[in-house]
This record gives structure tokens, sequence and C-alpha cells, in this order.
């Protein structure tokens, strides 16, 4: 009677039909349960954790960026409330030298008040002035007219008399119109220059 031995031979063939060629025997268990275990915490205990940390410092990172913005904001109306005020520094410049110009004119003016009056008191019933100016030198120049010619000379010398003008007055230039009224009236035109010594303010 032959006996067989069929127990090694479906052992062989179980072995043999595991894939990769592997044994059982070189397999390693431990490993594969640590593998596994590792596995595990990634997939569910690190990995979500991290995932909320990076939510975390996302959020962080929007709430930053919120302020950084508010404080540009803050700075950029700064700026122009700085640029509004240089603005009214420089207005404010110019209406201080526009101030020191007009004081300085006030504080140099020559009122011709006083002139003027001697003047009118000093001019003949027969002549009338029809212009009379004074520059900024004190040059003055008067322009008139007159019955007589008699008249313009008595005008000069009196004026001259005055301490507005030294005597300076002297007659520039003088003609004769004839044919006013139709050639009925006879005028005398004149222009008086000279020069005013004292204001009298």
């Amino acid at each position: 009677m032959i006996k067989l031995n069929l127990l090694d031979k479906k052992k062989t063939a179980a072995v043999s039909s595991l894939p990769f060629n592997l044994t059982t025997e070189s397999l390693n268990i431990k490993g594969l349960i640590i593998s596994f275990v590792v596995y595990l915490l990634v997939s569910y205990i690190i990995t979500p954790g991290l995932n909320s940390e990076v939510d975390t410092v996302s959020e962080r990172i929007s709430k930053i960026n919120g302020e950084i913005a508010k404080i540009q904001a803050e700075i950029d109306s700064q700026a122009e409330l700085k640029e509004q005020l240089l603005s009214y520094n420089d207005q404010i410049t110019a209406l201080q030298e526009k101030t020191k110009v007009v004081q300085k004119i006030l504080e140099t003016r020559r009122n011709p008040r006083s002139l003027l009056e001697r003047i009118a008191r000093t001019i003949p019933d027969d002549v009338w002035l029809t212009s009379l100016s004074i520059n900024q030198n004190a040059d003055i120049k008067i322009e008139g007219e007159s019955l007589f010619y008699k008249s313009i000379g008595e005008f000069i010398a009196s004026a001259n008399d005055s301490v507005f003008f030294g005597k300076t007055l002297k007659l520039a230039f003088a003609t004769t119109d004839t044919n006013r009224d139709g050639g009925k009236k006879r005028v005398e035109k004149f222009k008086i220059e000279g020069t005013v010594q004292n204001f009298g303010n």
C-alpha cells in the first residue's frame, strides 16, 4: 500500500499562490500593524489637525490684512490733511506778505489833502483846472485854462510861496485858444510842472 503526504503539497501550493512571491515567513506582521496605525494617525488625527491650524492661520492673516488696510486708509487720509494744511500755510504766507506790503504803503503814504486845499485857495477866479496828477516820485503836473495870462502867473507865484512846492512850480506850456464860443472868447491854456516838497502830513 502506497501512502502520499498530501499536506506538504497543499502547504507548498498555498505558499506559492501568494502575490509578489512573498512567503508567510518573509512577512513582518508587526511592521504592517505599525504602518497601518501610522496611516490611521495621519488620515484621521494629524491631517485634520493640520487643516484646522491652516484655517486658523488663514483667518489671522485675513484679519491682519484688514487691519493693514484700515491703517493705510488712515495714512492716506492724513496725507490729504497734510496737503490741505500745507496749502493753507502757503495761503497764510501769501496773505502775510500782502499785509506787509499794504502796511508799508500805509506807513509811507502821502496824503495830498492839505496840498489840494492850498491849491484850491490860491486859484484865481478866472482860472480853472482841467487836470492834476502826482506820481510816485512826487512830481506834479497841473493843467488848466484861464481868461487872462496874468492870472496864470499869479497862481504859480502863490502856490510856490507855500511849503508844499518849495518854488519848484514852473510854466511848462501855454497857448491861446481863440475859437471858444465861435471866436467870441479867448482862453489861455497852460500846463504847470514841479515837485512836491512837503505833503503837510
